[in-house]
């Protein structure tokens, strides 16, 4: 299968060494939120993102919203920067919420280009921060060039791992909070604000079971307006597949609860409210199912499968320790 142009651009670091910015000075955690803050107010909508050279990294074929994360624009000058720079962040993270006429930013994401398997930067002040790692991956069975997380889960999928990564920590704007904190690689809270469903508080997200479920439940509601899971939207907009009638009547299913669950939390009728949630998540799983049934190799089912647990454990959250 061909490499994706997502890929190409976001696996820029093969290329060579990446040029090196000027070193930012030290800040505090709140400074440098708020230079964060001011980069995302001036490229709230999608035209001042371009005139800065920003660009969507899916082609128009496909989709790149993510439910937990939202639609990823790339400038490829930045994301190879050696050093944090909060004036150039790599990428803008938009999301489609209902009543809007076009994208809202949500968030940014700010890169450091390393030698694979590196340890975490720490340009970032405390100790907050959640970096992730995109590793370019090629060769993987039944998908070509992806990014991995590391060179062992490259192992894992068959593929051959590069020898430069793009470490990449999320900033969320206060648009949208994410429950996990500012710096969290997902932010669960987006689905539930597409479909007019308030955010669950950051203390339902504490409890581990609860905060499984709400997670679960997110996953759900995205799948009502057209977000895929990562390495999913092949499957999703593939029009020779058998999955979209497979997933239909379940989609159909979830959307029906949509007004159940707006009159429950209306009426702050938390056993309604959880009731209903576990009614759209059975009708979820159908769905997850069908997605790892139609993945295109075993490797890319584990993707898959590691993406799922990845979003719903929440392991990615803020306040956890490096």
């Amino acid at each position: 299968m061909r490499t994706g142009r997502c890929v190409i651009l976001a696996a820029a670091v093969l290329l060579g060494p990446p040029p090196l910015y000027p070193q930012p000075t030290q800040q505090s955690v709140a400074a440098q939120l708020d230079s964060a803050a001011r980069i995302v107010h001036s490229l709230r909508d999608t035209l001042a993102a371009r005139l800065k050279g920003y660009r969507r990294i899916a082609p128009p074929s496909l989709t790149d919203l993510n439910p937990m994360a939202g639609e990823h624009w790339i400038n490829p000058r930045f994301n190879r920067t050696l050093a944090l720079d909060l004036a150039r962040p790599a990428y803008l993270m938009y999301y489609p919420f209902i009543g809007e006429d076009s994208l809202t930013l949500v968030g940014v994401g700010y890169t450091v280009a390393q030698p694979a398997d590196s340890d975490p930067p720490i340009d970032f002040a405390g100790a907050g921060d959640r970096w992730h790692v995109h590793l370019p991956c090629g060769g993987v069975p039944g998908l070509g060039t992806i990014l991995a997380e590391s060179s062992t889960a490259c192992d894992d999928f068959g593929g051959r791992p590069g020898q430069w990564q793009i470490a990449m920590v999320h900033v969320w704007a206060d648009t949208v909070p994410s429950p996990d904190g500012p710096f969290a690689q997902f932010n669960p809270a987006l689905p539930y604000l597409v479909v007019s469903i308030d955010p669950p508080s950051v203390e339902e997200f504490s409890d581990h079971d609860t905060s499984r479920l709400l997670r679960e439940l997110a996953l759900a509601l995205g799948e009502t307006f057209g977000a895929v899971p990562r390495m999913g939207a092949r499957i999703a907009q593939n029009p020779d597949s058998v999955f979209a009638d497979r997933v239909r009547p379940y989609r159909d299913r979830i959307r029906a609860l949509l007004p159940a669950l707006r009159e429950a939390q209306v009426h702050d009728d938390a056993a309604r409210f959880y009731a209903l949630a576990n009614e759209a998540i059975a009708a979820w799983q159908p769905i997850r199912a069908a997605y790892l049934d139609a993945a295109f190799s075993p490797q890319h089912q584990l993707i898959l499968s590691r993406w799922f647990e990845a979003a719903i454990s929440g392991y990615h959250r803020t306040q956890l320790p490096h």
